[in-house]
């Protein structure tokens, strides 16, 4: 009868050469000990909980330059206005004075600006995937924290950033919203 068990991969793939003692896990032990860390977890302090939602929240919002997409906008627009005003002035003027260096810098003012927009609005869009992605983590938690589950590979992978053997009974886990939690197995 097959079981399915953890291993080092570094013991998988060098031997006993980095990992000497690298313990064999079965695999219903490890997915036990993960699922009773995210229970704990979900059942501490909620205060700290949600502390640590808003800090996240307002990291992914930034402190931002402060820019303001309409202010952008219309200092585009008013650039077109005075290059188009530059033309009229241009095509109008018996003196034929050249009108182009101030065009060119007022067009290129407004290709920095117009530069300047599509970031912030890419960063935006960054920032909504990101409370998205979060959003979705902390269900998740809500979850465990009124209802045991079992095993989940997708809350699972949601939630946990990395899994270390300390020993053939202990494990470290490092949750993605942050912190470690060394349990039994």
């Amino acid at each position: 009868m097959k079981k399915i068990v953890w291993r080092c991969i570094s013991r998988l793939d060098y031997g006993t050469k980095y990992c000497m003692k690298s313990p064999t896990l079965e695999e219903g032990a490890v997915q036990d000990a993960i699922v009773n860390a995210l229970m704990d977890l979900a059942s501490r302090d909620t205060a700290a909980f949600e502390m640590l939602k808003l800090h996240i929240g307002m990291g992914l919002r930034g402190e931002g330059g402060g820019e303001d997409e309409y202010a952008l906008c219309q200092r585009m627009l008013d650039l077109e206005s005075e290059a188009s005003a530059l033309f009229e002035l241009e095509f109008q003027d018996e003196n034929q004075r050249n009108y182009e260096a101030k065009i060119i810098a007022l067009y290129s003012e407004k290709a920095a600006l117009k530069a300047k927009l599509e970031q912030i609005q890419a960063d935006e869009r960054h920032a909504r995937n990101e409370q998205a992605r979060l959003s979705e983590i902390f269900a998740g938690m809500d979850k465990l924290r009124h209802q045991p589950i079992g095993f989940e590979d997708v809350v699972v992978r949601q939630m946990v950033e990395c899994i270390r053997v300390l020993s053939k009974d202990r494990l470290r886990i490092s949750f993605r919203v942050g912190g470690e939690m060394e349990t039994e197995m």
